[in-house]
């Protein structure tokens, strides 16, 4: 299973529904996450699902601005590359 359907499904399982994905080349997150609690529901499903721990300097809705870019964080979790030391998400 790729990252990007791992994410959505994290996403799913605390109750962000995002639909018509498929098509997509990118998602704005910001459309479906309501409110702060789900944000962190989030945030802990994502860690969860992929074993990683997101710093706390990314707990920032802007970090998590689109699928794309919150997968490309992911991934550099996962490598072990990434400090936070100004990482943006979205190069």
């Amino acid at each position: 299973m790729e990252n990007r359907e791992k994410l959505l499904e994290a996403f799913d399982e605390v109750g962000i529904i995002i639909e018509n994905y498929a098509n997509a080349d990118d998602i704005d997150l910001r459309e479906y996450i309501e409110d702060s609690m789900q944000f962190i529901s989030a945030i802990v499903a994502i860690e969860d699902k992929f074993d990683i721990e997101i710093p706390e300097e990314m707990y920032l809705v802007d970090s998590f601005s689109s699928l794309n870019a919150l997968n490309n964080i992911i991934n550099h979790l996962i490598l072990g590359e990434m400090s936070y030391d100004g990482f943006k998400g979205g190069d």
